[in-house]
């Protein structure tokens, strides 16, 4: 008997709590909708002000100015010119102003949204507060719809561990893409300086290529380490892709000992290689953190489905 009148007590108090934390998602909605406008103003602001402060300028040294204003106080068109420069002045400072006010206003309004979403905020805790505590005595009734939460709450905790593998494979792709991205850059940077030493650029271009060569190698030790952690990661979430990389020895012995046309173009061949498998790569990487991404939405919205609709239960009397 105690249990039911418990459970009375909760559903007229999330009853009543759920019109406050409804009223909450929907002035967070508009608080978004009124920062996005606030973004747009801020930008027109600045650019009014600029415009009247180039029109101030302008009218400053007509009145004011050096041999250009005495030659238009003897012209006829002088006080013309005078009037229209000061309306197109007075002009800019009006919108500047009504900008300015329009962004006081619109900073006022956000502020009173906040202190209503703060309000809700307290009031979606409390529902959720009491959703679990009514979930608590359902799970301990028994029943079929105990059994119908136990499952949806299965459910759940399998996304979130979906999401938490997901979250590590989509970290570790990233690291590898940063270090393909920087073995691409160096590459790069390695043949443009191929090309030089290929019309004769010496010692100088054989040392920058090589420095960029060296670098790009030590970056390459590194991503095969990331790149088998990665698939590693994708493994466990049964994604599956080709990442390997197969960056070869760049032909510096030669290029340094027999520094002539041959050797060069061997070594500049070379690192167009190297650079287009570094590209494909990176391509295959980008690839599968698409993927990922597109997994992590599909988890995100299929946990959302399952909230609302264990939330809808519970909220039922």
């Amino acid at each position: 008997m105690e249990d039911k009148i418990s459970m009375q007590q909760l559903d007229q108090q999330i009853q009543q709590v759920k019109v406050q934390a409804a009223e909450f998602q929907n002035r967070r909605g508009q608080l978004d909708s009124l920062e996005k406008k606030r973004t747009q103003l801020v930008k027109k602001v600045s650019e009014y002000k600029r415009l009247r402060d180039e029109r101030r300028s302008e009218l400053y040294r007509l009145q004011s100015g050096g041999l250009n204003t005495l030659l238009a106080k003897i012209s006829s068109g002088r006080q013309q010119k005078l009037d229209i420069c000061k309306t197109m002045a007075d002009d800019a400072s009006k919108r500047y102003e009504n900008a300015v006010l329009e962004l006081n206003m619109l900073n006022d309004d956000i502020k009173m949204h906040e202190r209503q979403i703060s309000d809700g905020h307290k009031a979606q805790q409390k529902l959720e507060s009491l959703l679990a505590q009514k979930a608590l005595l359902i799970r301990n009734s028994g029943g079929e719809q105990a059994q119908e939460l136990l499952e949806c709450e299965k459910q759940l905790e399998e996304l979130s561990n979906r999401q938490t593998e997901l979250k590590q494979a989509v970290q570790a792709g990233r690291g590898a893409l940063a270090t393909v991205n920087a073995i691409i850059e160096k590459l790069e940077k390695a043949k443009n300086w191929g090309t030089v030493d290929l019309i004769g650029g010496g010692l100088v271009s054989d040392l920058a290529k090589h420095g960029n060569l060296d670098d790009a190698s030590q970056l390459t030790n590194r991503l095969q380490s990331q790149l088998r952690d990665f698939q590693k990661e994708l493994s466990d979430i049964s994604l599956h892709a080709d990442l390997t990389p197969q960056i070869s020895d760049l032909l510096k012995f030669a290029d340094f000992v027999f520094d002539g046309l041959i050797a060069d173009w061997m070594v500049l061949d070379k690192i167009s290689s190297s650079l287009s498998q570094a590209i494909r790569t990176r391509d295959r990487i980008t690839a599968s953190l698409h993927q990922l991404a597109s997994m992590q939405q599909d988890c995100t919205a299929r946990q959302d489905t399952l909230r609302s609709q264990r939330d809808a239960s519970l909220s039922r009397n």
